[in-house]
């Protein structure tokens, strides 16, 4: 009997013990059931060093600045570094910031993801109730086209104190810009989209439109990462930001990562969709992002489209924009939830559709509600060349009339009946141009005898292959057709640099000036 006792008595032990123990690693612990960030290998309060690339590379995390504990006030820079420790690492992808209510468990709000080094940005504090926060880092690795790794998170505690009680938001203030006619003078309008990620493209697109002296800019949407207002504050406002007092923004898929909160409130707006002028045109603004879901018949915005374009049949020029493109040459089937709003726009006798989301440039034949050539049909152009990701185009799309990969942006000139374009480069090159005349308008053309001849050449020295013609004066442009040798072909111009302007295929085009003999 005694020896059944205690037994109990040491089991009883045993357990009274296990127990300590797991009160003792539950208090060492408590930084990362207070939700701080675990590591791979080892963590101080504010570094974390992991392995990556199935251990073929070790990671150190540190967020520099503010400190661990640190009450916060005003704007506040946030600073972070990543180095590695052992191995060859890829070069990293980005950084990821995270703001979060230390009592939220284990979710992290996303705050700025930084793709340039060094990793700094400001903190809008004020734009958060005042309590304690986890502020947190992550790094992406980009190892192989379609394999990524993230490291863990390092983070810190920090505290509010701006004696805000409630959140901010937008008082919804703000009006569209609006260009009054100045007698036959057209309207100078800038557009581009696809380029607020604090990348030093953005800022050469920037300087590019600047020197147009625009009276309006058609910023096409995405702010990167999550268009949150952190994110507006240090990506967009230093770059297009600057010509803010002129601006017609169109929201971005992007921007939907923050429920569009970032953009009403960094536009004091709360219009998604608005209609305003530029001279004799009319211009729309519609959101037309999958995560809106106003793009159907019978949804708000829907029906508010249709009634704008039948209230003045008479209105002369219209300008529709908005972010995803119905039609281009990557995957047009994603966009088939566009159908009806093309459709409408078609009914309607809209003249010009202005896009982004494709990081590329594409001017688009006037297409029909099924996207056949139409020449009564609008032109869109897709314009997500401000300088973020830029992608090249592959394929060929006989409808396309344009296409361009590199950093530009779309520069209109609205006139009554008319609007002359220009696609520019950020070496102020002009890679596409032409003129739209709106539906019962011509453009005013001279007489054919008061036209000079053109000049041609001919195609040479390519050994009997023929030549590439190009979008653009660069290697990595667009193809639009082989030319082959002995072709006479239209000169456009004088040369741009070792390219020749040319009319090629019914489009104008570049060739390489070393394969064409000039005519004298």
């Amino acid at each position: 009997m005694y020896g059944i006792q205690w037994n109990v008595v040491l089991q009883r032990a045993l357990l009274g013990v296990a127990v300590v123990v797991l009160i003792l690693a539950a208090a060492i612990g408590g930084s990362v059931q207070s939700g701080r960030p675990s590591s791979a290998t080892a963590q101080t309060a504010d570094c974390i060093t992991s392995d990556q690339g199935s251990g073929a590379y070790t990671v150190r995390l540190c967020l520099t600045g503010p400190d661990d504990g640190e009450t916060l006030t005003g704007d506040v820079t946030v600073s972070a570094t990543v180095s590695i420790e052992g191995g060859t690492a890829p070069p990293v992808e980005h950084l990821q910031f995270f703001f979060t209510p230390e009592d939220d468990g284990e979710s992290s709000s996303t705050v700025l993801r930084d793709y340039v080094s060094p990793f700094t940005f400001t903190l809008p504090t004020e734009r958060w109730t005042d309590r304690a926060y986890r502020l947190e880092v992550e790094a992406e690795f980009q190892d192989k086209p379609e394999e990524e790794h993230t490291t863990p998170k390092a983070g810190i505690v920090v505290t509010t104190a701006n004696g805000v009680t409630r959140q901010p938001f937008s008082t919804g203030r703000w009006d569209p810009v609006t260009v009054d006619s100045k007698g036959d003078e057209p309207v100078v309008v800038a557009a581009v989209g696809d380029g607020a990620g604090g990348q030093p493209k953005s800022t050469d697109v920037t300087d590019l439109i600047e020197g147009w002296d625009p009276a309006m800019f058609l910023y096409l949407g995405d702010v990167y990462n999550s268009g949150s207002y952190t994110e507006f504050l240090n990506h967009y406002d230093p770059t297009f930001g600057r010509m803010k007092n002129i601006t017609n923004p169109v929201p971005g898929d992007h921007e939907g990562g923050k429920q569009f909160h970032g953009y009403l409130d960094y536009w004091n707006s709360s219009q998604r969709f608005y209609t305003t002028a530029a001279g004799s045109w009319r211009l729309i603004v519609l959101d037309a992002t999958e995560r809106f879901g106003q793009t159907s018949p019978g949804t708000g915005q829907f029906e508010w489209l249709r009634d704008q374009l039948a209230a003045d049949d008479d209105a002369g020029c219209t300008l529709v924009s908005f972010h995803e493109p119905r039609w281009t040459l990557t995957a047009p089937e994603d966009y088939a939830y566009l159908d009806d709003l093309w459709g409408l726009l078609v009914d309607e006798d809209v003249d010009l559709v202005l896009n982004g989301h494709e990081h590329r440039y594409e001017r688009w034949t006037p297409l029909d509600k099924r996207g056949m050539p139409d020449a009564s049909g609008p032109t869109e152009f897709v314009v997500g060349t401000g300088g973020h990701e830029l992608r090249n185009t592959s394929g060929t799309e006989p409808r396309l009339e344009a296409s361009y990969t590199g950093a530009g942006a779309l520069r209109l000139e609205l006139s009554e009946g008319r609007a002359d374009y220009q696609f520019i480069d950020t070496a102020s090159a002009t890679l596409d141009s032409g003129s739209i005349s709106c539906d019962g308008k011509n453009v005013d053309q001279p007489p054919a005898t008061a036209s000079p001849p053109a000049k041609t050449g001919t195609i040479t020295n390519t050994g009997g292959a023929g030549v590439l013609c190009r979008v653009g004066p660069d290697l990595n442009a667009a193809i639009l057709t082989v030319v082959p040798e002995g072709t006479e072909i239209e000169l456009r111009g004088a040369a741009i640099g070792d390219w020749r302007p040319v009319r090629c295929d019914g489009r104008d085009g570049y060739i390489a000036a070393r394969f064409i003999a000039a005519a004298e």
